[in-house]
């Protein structure tokens, strides 16, 4: 009886032991993994934030060429098209999952969000005259957002666009636009 005894024990203190180290082994896991997916998701948003303000710096330049060549009721375009073009493109990105994702939630984004919001609220004709503190934080803010890819980059292999090529994608995507107004 004593020997069965000491055999129960011995089998449950296993089993604690068992339990014990089988928890502490999958709390190591699971944090290794959050912390593995909060990365992905900061190294994510900051792809976005760069390609969107490299986006938007181009934006504001093609907004600004079309206003310098606009001639009034003979013009190509009327001022109205080259508005709803640049409000579209905005709303685009706004209403982009990885917006809301990224940029919407996250405390690290509050300038790139307040920015963008304040180009959405005004129109592209008055951008240059009620807003060039908004134009110069893009402009600034585009490199600043790639030495941060180019941060992750040294860790990670991550495909960072040239901003020539953005500028392209944008400009491409300005005149369908501007076309379709």
């Amino acid at each position: 009886m004593n020997i069965a005894l000491y055999i129960l024990v011995g089998v449950l203190l296993l089993l604690v032991t068992v339990f014990f180290v089988y928890s502490f082994i999958k709390d190591r896991i699971t944090r290794k993994r959050t912390q593995q997916e909060i990365k992905r998701i900061e190294k994510e948003a900051t792809i976005f934030a760069y390609e969107n303000c490299a986006k938007i710096d181009a934006l504001i330049q093609n907004n600004s060429k079309q206003m310098e060549n606009f001639v009034p009721s003979v013009g190509e375009y009327k001022m109205s098209d080259l508005v709803k073009a640049s409000d579209s493109y905005l709303n685009k990105i706004l209403n982009s999952i990885e917006y809301r994702s990224y940029i919407d939630e996250s405390e690290q984004y509050l300038d790139f969000k307040k920015n963008l919001l304040m180009l959405k609220e005004t129109n592209s004709n008055l951008w240059t005259k009620k807003l060039p503190f908004v134009l110069e934080w893009f402009n600034k803010n585009v490199q600043n957002y790639k030495q941060q890819l180019e941060k992750i980059n040294e860790t990670d292999v991550i495909e960072i666009k040239d901003q020539q090529e953005l500028a392209m994608e944008v400009e491409n995507e300005y005149q369908k636009l501007l076309k379709q107004s």
